[in-house]
């Protein structure tokens, strides 16, 4: 084992600065791209159905 090694857990950082909000931000902006692709689809079955 490393002796400069941390012995609890530490946040995670990337260049110097914390990754947690970016983690965040990107599940939110994963999320909403994923709902919207799922409304063009329903938007495009729904206009297909009619005809």
């Amino acid at each position: 084992m490393a002796a400069d090694a941390p012995s609890s857990p530490t946040e995670t950082q990337d260049a110097g600065k914390p990754t947690g909000r970016r983690v965040y931000l990107r599940a939110f902006i994963y999320v909403a791209a994923v709902h919207l692709f799922a409304a063009l689809l329903f938007a495009m079955f729904a206009l297909g159905a009619r005809r």
